[in-house]
């Protein structure tokens, strides 16, 4: 189970939790409006009628240039629409030995299924119900190293596949819907809310492990126990963020990948069978001005090489950054002339490489400056 350490403790759904509890909602009931009588005599009435009449005649003349204004498609069927549509393409994703799960989604019609890394972390056999109750067999096929996602495969054909949407052009307070396997039990589940954030970094804890997700969208469509791995949605049914975390000490404040820095990894799976990523070998922290208060370092931006805990050196050994003499407390600030900041973090510029590719990389050793050319490795799943 992870969570998330940052002035609040997120959650990460790979236990599910049985039982679950229901909001009644009031009901308020409105008395009966009767049309009163009028009691004024035959005159009146008559010159009522007269009067409906030639307005009922006027609006009949004038009807074409009456333009009221009348939506296409409400709010709500909008969202129906889309909750049909794509709950077509969302499974649950659960582990034969171990009472764990979460959800997924399909992104190609042959079978390849998106999650959350963490949803198959535990050694054991997979399996996933679609949502008209089939059970198959999957096969976990790649990991994202970087990422919280993960991939798996099943046999068949024509599965539903949800169009991927543009996470770069999010907008807060747009609508967003999250579908998933809610306590691996309630199937179909939806939750409806909108963006409530944009580029949230969080610290994310699976038992005793701490990892950094930067980016992240924040939504409050509720996020609950077996959603993780599940779709989220934007109103024309487009995938734009992978349910992955809740804050549990406060109420729907819950982080969904965006689907954009998945793409690539999804493009690479679908060619080559699994995640092909660039490999330096180096465990690092960005640095704000906070950080940089907080370590008396001399600049606010950069990537500090750290290290990640017991039996997580700063720099791993036999690989390109060892190999070039970067170490631990050495701050990356530029890779092929990008400065490396919030706005270009470590990780993404990275990720615009291949294995192979040679870079320029320029870091601060203390006051001076160094640069260091590097071949990217692979790095293994």
């Amino acid at each position: 189970m992870k969570s998330i350490s940052k002035k609040s403790i997120i959650l990460f759904f790979v236990a599910l939790v049985a039982g679950f509890s229901i909001g009644m909602g009031l009901n308020v009931d409105f008395p009966d409006i009767q049309e009163a009588e009028m009691e004024t005599g035959d005159l009146i009435e008559t010159e009522t009628e007269t009067e409906t009449e030639t307005e009922d005649q006027q609006i009949e003349e004038e009807g074409d240039e009456i333009d009221y204004y009348q939506p296409e498609i409400t709010h709500e069927e909008r969202i129906v629409e889309t909750v049909e549509n794509e709950i077509k393409g969302v499974v649950s994703v659960e582990m034969r030995e171990r009472d764990i799960g979460g959800s997924g989604f399909f992104i190609s019609s042959d079978g390849y299924i998106l999650t959350n890394r963490h949803v198959v972390s535990q050694t054991g056999s997979y399996y996933v119900v679609t949502h008209d109750g089939e059970e198959l067999d999957a096969e976990l096929v790649s990991e994202d190293p970087i990422r919280d996602i993960a991939f798996l495969k099943v046999e068949g054909e024509d599965f539903h596949v949800s169009e991927l949407g543009d996470s770069d052009g999010l907008r807060l307070g747009q609508t967003s819907i999250a579908i998933g396997y809610v306590l691996g039990e309630l199937k179909n589940s939806v939750s409806v809310g909108v963006v409530s954030g944009l580029v949230r970094d969080i610290w994310a804890r699976e038992g005793w492990r701490y990892e950094r997700l930067e980016g992240m969208i924040q939504t409050d469509a509720a996020i609950n126990l077996g959603n993780s791995g599940g779709p989220l949605l934007n109103l024309k049914g487009e995938v734009i963020g992978i349910n992955t975390a809740k804050d549990v000490q406060a109420d729907n404040v819950g982080f969904a990948i965006p689907i954009n820095q998945a793409k690539k990894s999804i493009q690479s799976v679908l060619e080559h069978g699994k995640v092909i990523s660039p490999y330096l070998g180096v465990r690092y922290m960005m640095i704000d001005e906070q950080e940089q208060r907080m370590r008396n370092l001399p600049i606010d931006y950069g990537a500090l090489i750290v290290r990640g805990g017991p039996g997580s050196p700063a720099v791993d050994p036999g690989t390109p950054a060892q190999e070039a003499g970067l170490r631990e407390g050495d701050i990356i600030t530029r890779m092929d002339g990008v400065k490396i900041d919030s706005e270009n973090p470590l990780w993404e510029v990275i990720m615009n490489y291949m294995p192979g590719d040679s870079v320029e990389i320029e870091y601060m050793r203390g006051d001076e400056t160094h640069t260091v050319e590097i071949v990217l490795d692979e790095r293994e799943n």
